[in-house]
């Protein structure tokens, strides 16, 4: 019976060697890969940034801002296809999708790497549009407000208690918009720092609804129901309305 092989003590050196070479090479690769995910992170936060701006200018102005064509309608947590290709998601459907998946699995409560989480969507019949369908899922699920990360790279977590919140939140503040009255007199500055407040109040209100949607979206909540409220398109209205009577104050134009 031959000998098992023992290499020399110089090919073992340059082996070990080699083996140090590969691991700062890898050490550099996870760097990378950390800069890049803070510079994506970033860009996230930018655009979301710039949808709110967007989103309350395009509110004043009366007008609704353009949609992307939406995928056709797909059963929640289930697999679209079974036994034929994954139904190709894109925008806020990757991200409402993944949330779907988690909570059919009963995942969603316990922290994620996004890569496992891609592969749970695969796994029920779904991909990501674009060249990169990880970095795309990435990004999106990056704009999900029932989603956080955990502190640890690539890892997060579906916040339940968000809906809540928000919810809370957005009556608070459809109070104060409805109390709110420009002052009867004061000194330029004082009404140009009103006319912001009633501003920053009708911003935020329209990016809580949005995010109210898309989180019963996500949850297959009924979106009425859940809310006890109006649809949004009357809410909306009722918000336009309230921004209006704000603004027909005589001393609003001087503001």
């Amino acid at each position: 019976m031959a000998e098992p092989y023992k290499p020399s003590s110089r090919l073992r050196r340059a082996a070990a060697a080699e083996v140090t070479r590969v691991d700062r090479s890898i050490a550099r690769v996870d760097r990378r890969e950390r800069d890049l995910l803070e510079q994506l992170s970033a860009l996230h936060d930018a655009r979301a940034t710039l949808e709110i701006e967007r989103d309350a200018l395009a509110h004043f102005a009366g007008t609704e801002v353009a949609k992307a064509t939406e995928e056709p309608a797909v059963t929640p947590g289930l697999r679209a296809v079974p036994d034929a290709d994954a139904v190709t998601l894109r925008g806020a459907r990757i991200r409402e999708q993944a949330i779907r998946v988690l909570v059919a699995g009963r995942h969603v409560d316990c922290p994620i790497h996004y890569r496992d989480w891609y592969q749970l969507l695969v796994a029920a019949g779904y991909v990501a549009t674009g060249q990169d369908p990880l970095a795309t899922f990435l990004t999106q699920i990056g704009r999900s407000p029932l989603v956080r990360s955990t502190g640890t790279k690539g890892v997060y977590v579906v916040d339940l208690e968000v809906g809540p919140r928000a919810r809370a939140r957005l009556g608070s503040l459809g109070a104060e918009l409805h109390a709110f009255h420009f002052p009867e007199a004061g000194t330029v500055d004082a009404l140009r720092a009103a006319r912001e407040q009633r501003d920053k109040l009708v911003t935020e209100i329209h990016e809580l609804e949005r995010d109210i949607d898309e989180i019963a979206r996500s949850l297959d909540v009924n979106v009425t129901a859940d809310r006890g409220a109006e649809p949004r398109s009357a809410r909306r209205e009722h918000t336009r309305t309230l921004a209006a009577d704000a603004a027909s104050s005589p001393v609003a134009s001087i503001a």
